[in-house]
């Protein structure tokens, strides 16, 4: 059994554009300047920088900030967190995983399209916000950003 538990009361997604890693890698073509936060995009770096998801696991989850340093995917902080190197009897969590009929925890689709909003830079600064805000309304969850970049 997981020792994640759902937060149904949790509708509410805040993320701190202060410590947001978001864009592509420090490497890629960055036409929109769009790129913020220092570091590779990682639920949390060792910068102090998260994604979306980082802020998604934290506020959803109750992620500790040593289970999700240099973490790329949700998942994976999942297994890390319940001393698993399998899936299985992980459980879900809130809006980031689904369990599949055999009970095998997946990536939902909102991850999977959170992630490519997050980590392109294909999209301005005010697009990325809009489009994430967009994909988390769609399963009723609002995202308000805080602070300056």
């Amino acid at each position: 059994m997981s020792t994640l538990k759902k937060n149904q009361a949790q509708k509410k997604l805040i993320i701190d554009r202060s410590k947001w890693r978001a864009g592509g890698a420090d490497t890629d073509d960055d036409p929109y300047n769009s790129r913020v936060g220092e570091g590779d995009t990682r639920l949390l770096n060792d910068k102090g920088y998260m994604c979306c998801l980082g802020f998604a696991c934290k506020q959803f989850a109750n992620a500790q900030d040593e289970h999700l340093l240099n973490q790329p995917r949700p998942i994976i902080y999942l297994q890390f967190l319940n001393g698993t190197s399998t899936l299985k009897d992980i459980g879900e969590v809130p809006y980031l995983t689904n369990t599949s009929l055999d009970g095998i925890a997946t990536e939902s689709l909102l991850t999977q399209r959170a992630i490519t909003l997050n980590d392109s830079s294909l999209f301005t600064k005010a697009g990325r916000e809009d489009r994430i805000r967009d994909l988390f309304a769609k399963h009723d969850v609002e995202v308000e950003f805080i602070n300056d970049y």
